[in-house]
């Protein structure tokens, strides 16, 4: 045999011992088992879904630097919700803000661990031609109507009734145990803000802390067919940038080749075809390994060899766009331009905004150092606001398994539960400032035409689906 049979044969043999490798990965790579209680967590069917409707029918809307927030519905609201959970208002300590944000406080037989669920009782408006009337609050053909219904009155009165069910049985938390209802969020506010800031005077430092967020979703990632309850463990940041170009103007009878408006194209192109660098983080790789063990076979072959796929994989998410893409990478979003008002004006000024969302890898500087060098020195790169991405949260803490044993238990044992980065803000990154231990999840089962009434129009829960999310809660507060 010579050199070259014998390299041949190397070659062929390194081979097969390759996809014997993966194979063995790929066929040992399945779902983990995790030990669920099965005991039944009965509610109160007949009279909870219509509390939740009492609360939708006032109109919490919130509004930008709060110019045009009529605080008198939300008042009204805080005064429905004492009718509503009397148990809560009697046993728990309550506040109230200046800010309309509100905090109850039951006292558990230890403060070395305190909770914090939150959600928010503001709403954006209700524009759009609706179906119903946004703030009736009817209960029709199995389902609440309302602005709010999804987002997010349901949890907060959801956690409420959870907890005033308890009371009545002489509940007592483990450790003490706080709810927390901002009034601002859909205007990113300061009520949470503040709320945290009376945290931290009073030194509390929540050991979990549980937000809207993720919700249990379906046909999440190809091959993939269970339903997968997704939640927050992070959320990105948030950036707004303005590139402008000045030029002398003038008629546009007489246009250069290269004007304010060429150039900013131009600009826009290269950050459109140069973005940020994408890659992995922990949970990132936690949130695939997780449904890739549930997926089909050549899902699961692909991911359960993520050591030799890892390239491929990232090239194939970053051409699927969306979610995918928005998940290993740092976002641009170009939303407003802006050039001349006339239509025979060539414009002194062109502007283009663009909405970026920082992922929990980048920050505020390294994206406008990047923004800079694309572009290049004729464009202005000006930064209107922004807040750099949160934290990310264990997925492998206790806290986290109490979200995800309650779920199983909730929900069902074949939901697959899975660490995910939000691409929205919430408040709860607020709290990460005094809280290693924040997640974002909203206890309900959504459709695309659920999620589509979320600041769309016709929003509405299901009953099934409102009564789950209190079962889950009233789960979860045995827990904490």
């Amino acid at each position: 045999m010579d050199i070259y049979e014998i390299v041949l044969l190397s070659i062929g043999c390194l081979l097969v011992l390759l996809i014997l490798i993966v194979l063995i990965r790929t066929i040992t790579f399945k779902p983990k088992k995790i030990n669920i209680n099965d005991s039944i967590e009965e509610v109160d069917k007949l009279n909870s879904p219509q509390k939740l409707g009492d609360i939708l029918k006032h109109q919490t809307i919130s509004y930008y630097q709060n110019v045009g927030t009529d605080y008198k519905h939300f008042q009204k609201c805080i005064n429905s919700l004492k009718d509503n959970y009397p148990n809560v208002f009697k046993k728990c300590e309550f506040t109230q803000a200046k800010d309309y944000s509100i905090c109850f406080k039951l006292k558990g037989k230890s403060s070395n661990k305190p909770s914090v669920l939150m959600a928010h009782y503001d709403v954006v408006p209700a524009e759009g031609e609706w179906d119903f009337e946004p703030f009736s609050g009817e209960i029709k053909d199995g389902y609440i109507l309302g602005r709010g219904a999804l987002d997010t009155k349901s949890t907060m009165c959801a956690s409420l009734e959870a907890l005033d069910e308890l009371l009545a049985i002489e509940y007592i938390p483990e450790n003490d145990l706080y709810l927390c209802f901002g009034a601002d969020e859909e205007v990113y506010g300061t009520t949470t803000v503040n709320r945290v800031k009376i945290f931290e005077e009073l030194g509390i430092k929540p050991a979990f802390v549980l937000d809207e967020g993720g919700a249990i979703i379906n046909k999440i990632f190809p091959g993939v067919t269970n339903n997968c309850a997704v939640v927050g463990v992070t959320e990105k940041g948030l950036l707004n940038v303005t590139l402008k170009v000045k030029s002398k103007g003038g008629h546009s009878s007489s246009p250069s080749n290269n004007g304010s408006v060429v150039k900013l194209s131009k600009a826009i192109i290269k950050l459109q075809k140069k973005q940020m660098k994408a890659k992995y983080t922990a949970t990132v790789y936690e949130l695939f390994d997780r449904l890739g063990r549930n997926a089909s076979f050549g899902i699961r072959l692909i991911i359960a060899n993520m050591w030799l796929f890892k390239g491929l994989f990232k090239f194939l998410l970053q051409k699927l766009g969306g979610e995918a893409a928005a998940l290993v990478r740092t976002t641009f979003a170009f939303t407003m331009l802006e050039g001349s008002h006339a239509n025979n004006v060539l414009p002194a000024v062109a502007s283009a905004t663009i909405n970026i969302r920082v992922s929990p890898f980048d920050t505020i500087e390294k994206i406008i150092a990047h923004i800079k060098k694309v572009v290049g020195k004729d464009i202005e790169v000006e930064v209107i606001n922004g807040f750099e991405a949160c934290q990310e949260s264990s997925f492998e803490s206790e806290q986290f398994k109490k979200i995800e044993t309650t779920v199983l238990e909730t929900f069902g044992k074949d939901i697959i539960v899975c660490p995910y980065i939000m691409l929205g803000a919430t408040d709860s990154r607020h709290f990460t400032k005094i809280s290693e231990n924040v997640y974002r999840f909203s206890p309900m089962v959504l459709t695309k035409e659920d999620r589509s009434g979320i600041h769309g129009i016709n929003e509405k829960i299901s009953v099934e689906n409102y009564l789950k999310s209190v079962q889950f809660y009233k789960r979860l507060l045995r827990k904490i």
